[in-house]
This record gives C-alpha cells, sequence and structure tokens, in this order.
C-alpha cells in the first residue's frame, strides 16, 4: 500500500481533498473519502455512519461536514494520502 498512499499521522496536517481519513469511533474505526477542507471543519463521503451502542448503521453513501474539533463525528487518527501513481 505504501507505493499507492502517504500516510499522515493525525496532528501532522490537515487533510486535503482526496484523502482517505482514518477515524476511531467506539471500539470500531470508520474511513471516509475527504471531499473538502475549509477553514476548522472537512467534508466527506461516507457510508454507514450512524453509531448506536458500538453497532454500526445501514446508512447509504453521503457527504457530510465535521469540525475538526468535534470529537463525535470520532477521532481522528490521520490520513492516507494518494500519491501520483499512474496504473
Amino acid at each position: 500500500m505504501a507505493q499507492y498512499y502517504d500516510r499522515i499521522p493525525a496532528g501532522q496536517g490537515q487533510p486535503q481533498a482526496g484523502d482517505i481519513i482514518r477515524l476511531r469511533q467506539g471500539a470500531y474505526g470508520h474511513v471516509a473519502l475527504v471531499t473538502g477542507v475549509s477553514g476548522s471543519s472537512y467534508s466527506v463521503l461516507e457510508q454507514n455512519y450512524t453509531w448506536q451502542d458500538n453497532i454500526s448503521g445501514n446508512d447509504p453513501a453521503a457527504v457530510h461536514t465535521y469540525s475538526f474539533s468535534d470529537t463525535n463525528s470520532g477521532v481522528i487518527l490521520g490520513y492516507l494520502r494518494p500519491k501520483n501513481v499512474h496504473i
């Protein structure tokens, strides 16, 4: 995977559109595609985004906007940034 993505730990810069954000939500993990960043918020395309009692939902894909300071959306673990790879 290292030939396709750079791993960026949390706290080492903000994500950019196209990054895959890695989140910890309760006892489980979650990933989403970053669609945009504006100031202190970021938007992602994600699926199965509702969480109750550590059981994920069965939600359709949708774009949501979160604040970097809002841990209700999950704790950011880092980002995977695609490299310029031509297949």
